[in-house]
């Protein structure tokens, strides 16, 4: 019994622990919830991965926490990834970079369609380029050569050009479906009821073969 009423509160603990993290907001280019950043340095990274943006459509976010304990960092790197949903619609071209800076640790979550121009080899290598600054403390120049190794990496892409009789043909297809459904259904029920009433109608009437009975 005391073991189960152990467990128990270890459970409420850890979450309790995440429910205190909480899932960092992706609102901007540059989030730095550790505060590690200063202003110039964040505007710097911000400006680039702006400018990359316009030319190539690639969407690059930096987030920088403290740490990610109790979840493993590929946890929360994924579940920010899945959470911001970044990129182009289509082209799922959106890359996050997330440090966690008293862990120092570093993970890079890529979009399918980026992986092609950053497979792990070059991703690791990518990582690997900042680390040094990273135990060193200098977490903005870090930033920046892990930021410009991605651009060096995604220079080439370009937007996919994209026709204004396409746009938004996502939320007409849902509509669609759901219209169709809507008037199927619509239909059934009344067929059902039409039904039921002959039935009332005709109580003794035989149903027709291949009916259920």
């Amino acid at each position: 019994m005391r073991t189960a009423v152990s467990l128990g509160l270890v459970v409420v603990a850890l979450l309790a622990a995440i429910a205190v993290v909480g899932l960092p907001t992706i609102d901007r280019p540059v989030v730095d919830e550790a505060g590690v950043l200063t202003d110039e340095e964040e505007e710097r990274i911000t400006a680039a991965i702006i400018d990359h943006r316009r030319s190539t459509g690639v969407q690059i976010a930096v987030v920088l926490v403290p740490s990610t304990l109790p979840q493993p960092i590929e946890d929360l790197a994924l579940e920010l990834a899945e959470s911001w949903d970044g990129g182009s619609r289509g082209q799922d071209d959106g890359i996050l970079f997330l440090l966690a800076v008293q862990d120092q640790q570093v993970r890079l979550e890529l979009g399918y369609g980026i992986e092609p121009y950053i497979p792990d080899a070059e991703a690791r290598r990518i990582l690997e380029s900042g680390r040094d600054a990273f135990r060193a403390g200098e977490h903005g120049p870090g930033v920046l050569r892990v930021v410009e190794g991605i651009i060096a990496r995604t220079a080439e892409i370009r937007p996919a050009e994209r026709s204004d009789s396409t746009s938004g043909s996502g939320f007409r297809t849902k509509y669609l479906v759901i219209a169709v459904l809507g008037v199927g259904i619509g239909l059934l029920l009344w067929h059902l009821a039409r039904r039921k009433a002959g039935q009332r109608n005709h109580p003794d009437r035989t149903p027709p073969r291949g009916d259920s009975p």
